[in-house]
């Protein structure tokens, strides 16, 4: 049991030591803040399952940059990367003339003075 205690205080220590550098990089090659967290958490868990073999505190952070790099990449490559559309770039068919009008004077931006 204190093995255990001692491990999330490895862990926990190593996530706030090092979770700006990860961040960083994500941010560097993803630029989506999703997209960000989403690398964060796998990069992490990849971490915890390898946490044991590290031999230094150079070796630590120089895993923990080349597996997010890797990771980056591996989304990039993903099926869910190339095959997802987000919305505000999907034309949406309305029912009626109407509420196509309404959402053009929606989407519309405001002059600077006119509210």
């Amino acid at each position: 049991m204190a093995e255990s205690f001692a491990t999330n205080d490895f862990i926990s220590e190593a996530i706030e030591k090092h979770a700006d550098l990860v961040r960083r990089i994500c941010y560097l090659h993803l630029k989506n803040k999703a997209d960000v967290e989403d690398v964060f958490q796998e990069v992490f868990l990849q971490f915890f399952l390898n946490f044991h073999t590290f031999e230094s505190e150079e070796h630590q952070k120089a895993w923990l940059c080349r597996v997010t790099y890797n990771r980056c990449k591996d989304y990039y490559r993903s099926f869910w990367r190339r095959k997802v559309v987000s919305l505000q770039s999907m034309e949406i068919p309305y029912e009626t003339p109407e509420q196509a009008s309404l959402m053009e004077q929606r989407n519309k931006p405001t002059e600077p003075g006119n509210k």
